[in-house]
């Protein structure tokens, strides 16, 4: 893995930073620009907008660390890696939801 990109990643650059908008206030309301901005993104590539500090998981780590790390770091996703560090898979809070109370929730799908 080089790299991880989440929604968060992706939408952070549609819309003014709080610097941009202390620089910029005037324009910071522009639609034009949003929408310019809209289009610049849609051309972007992933390794332009990914996050490169990879926090990642193995996959024998007990749920709780998994929750503590997503919890602590802010994050809703960490990729799953094997001994070899290779990916094998993502974690995420609502599947850590889903393990913890399906078994006690009766028609829960």
């Amino acid at each position: 893995m080089v790299g991880f990109i989440t929604e968060q990643d992706i939408l952070s650059q549609l819309f003014p930073s709080i610097h941009d908008l202390i620089e910029d206030y005037a324009h910071s309301r522009d639609f034009e620009v949003m929408e310019k901005n809209v289009k610049e993104v849609m051309t972007k590539k992933v390794k332009d907008v990914m996050s490169k500090v990879i926090i990642a998981i193995h996959v024998e780590e007990p749920l709780l660390v998994a929750e503590s790390t997503m919890k602590l770091r802010d994050i809703s996703r960490l990729p799953v890696t094997d001994n070899k560090g290779n990916l094998i898979g993502i974690i995420s809070k609502g599947y850590i939801f889903r393990a913890l109370v399906h078994p006690k929730i009766r028609g829960f799908k």
